[in-house]
């Protein structure tokens, strides 16, 4: 699942990850959310929301790419360091 937050009414919404995302897109958005800021990590929490952290990596990546972690560290260090696999659409 995928959580936005709206930067205007600050409302969150849930939202499926569908078969057709691009796994390079999720990947760096899970690196992004490992360096939330203090104020929306405690929101999450008390809305009883989940987030996931860096020990989850392995399992994200696995689960996108089939793959083991160590590709995935070399791909994707923390904290604001992934690349961005944004695409003109």
């Amino acid at each position: 699942m995928l959580i936005h937050a709206c930067e205007e009414c600050k409302a969150l919404s849930i939202n499926r990850i569908a078969a057709d995302d691009d796994p390079h897109r999720l990947m760096n958005v899970f690196e992004g959310s490992l360096c939330l800021d203090a104020r929306l990590f405690a929101r999450l929490e008390s809305e009883r929301i989940k987030i996931l952290k860096a020990l989850d990596r392995e399992s994200v990546y696995a689960q996108l790419f089939g793959q083991r972690i160590e590709l995935a560290e070399m791909l994707f260090p923390a904290c604001g360091m992934a690349p961005s696999f944004a695409q003109e659409d």
